[in-house]
């Protein structure tokens, strides 16, 4: 049987799905571009599932404009998805020296408003955003349930596993992010969090496992999950070396359909499992993987 790309996988588990499906019932289409700056940073702060943050910036009329006319604001997160200083360090200008949401609104929209939000992905798979930014066109058009802006975010898969119910309004995303690491749940078939916060154990403590692994540089990010090894796939594929995206994010989307193998037991390299696990019998590591000769349970 062939690889699964991460496109033929959703659109297996979402049969009927049609182009309306991917546009939230309610939603803000118009275009952004008539509206004045402090407009649109309101529109975004009234799409905010989570409001109860906003107190950090005061029981303020117009959160907007005391939010872009006061410095001291601009560090904090107004959203949970734009994230003010791993903005600024991507474009490499001082938190001080402009307001980053301004600056983003502004912007051509090449770079990520916060590090889940892979802006490459988002734009590949909603390719018409007209005047809107990624971010707009994410809390305000599209439908959270069908759309999301990284592919190892699941909502369906988070929501399945939340042990209460919330407004259907919200977005799975932000409230993911605003729940870790006081509620830890499941949110993607392709994140072992409990393996990877092993490997880092500041992950659970402090920030949850998708925004520390695209906060590292990508010569140091870990493996998310037991079955993909980063460093095999880049060495047996050098081919991906000038590729500025995630290698896990090139195989879900790319790879598995170009027959990539995502670790050398898939790949019966036995040296490669050798190196990396020297304690460890081949037999072992066959059962814990679960993928030898078997694409269907790769990832």
């Amino acid at each position: 049987m062939a690889h699964q790309s991460l496109v033929s996988l959703v659109a297996d588990l979402l049969p009927g799905a049609t182009a309306e499906a991917t546009v939230k019932e309610g939603a803000t289409t118009s275009s952004p571009g008539g509206l004045t700056l402090a407009e649109r940073v309101t529109r975004l702060v009234n799409m905010h599932s989570i409001r109860d943050e906003l107190r950090r910036i005061g029981n303020r009329e117009d959160i907007a404009q005391a939010y872009l006319g006061d410095k001291r604001l601009w560090r904090e997160r107004l959203l949970p998805l734009f994230d003010p200083l791993a903005y600024m360090a991507r474009i490499g200008k001082d938190v001080e020296s402009v307001c980053p949401l301004e600056h983003y609104l502004k912007s051509k929209h090449t770079i990520d408003p916060h590090p889940v939000f892979q802006t490459w992905y988002y734009l590949r798979i909603t390719p018409s955003i007209g005047e809107f930014t990624p971010l707009e066109h994410y809390l305000q058009v599209a439908n959270p349930l069908r759309v999301s802006p990284n592919p190892l975010f699941s909502a369906s898969h988070f929501m399945a596993r939340l042990p209460f119910t919330y407004p259907k309004d919200w977005n799975a995303l932000e409230l993911f992010l605003w729940l870790w690491p006081h509620r830890i749940v499941a949110f993607s078939p392709y994140v072992d969090h409990v393996f990877y916060a092993k490997r880092n154990p500041e992950v659970q403590e402090s920030v949850d496992p998708l925004t520390h692994y695209f906060r590292a540089d990508a010569s140091t990010r870990g493996d998310l999950n037991p079955r993909f090894f980063r460093g095999w796939y880049l060495e047996r594929y050098p081919d991906l070396a000038a590729d500025t995206r995630d290698c896990l994010l090139h195989y879900l989307v790319e790879g598995a359909d170009e027959g990539r193998l995502p670790n050398p037991l898939a790949a019966n390299d036995l040296e490669a499992l050798r190196r990396a696990f020297p304690d460890t019998s081949i037999g072992d590591l066959a059962r814990e993987y679960l993928v030898v000769r078997n694409p269907d349970v790769y990832l």
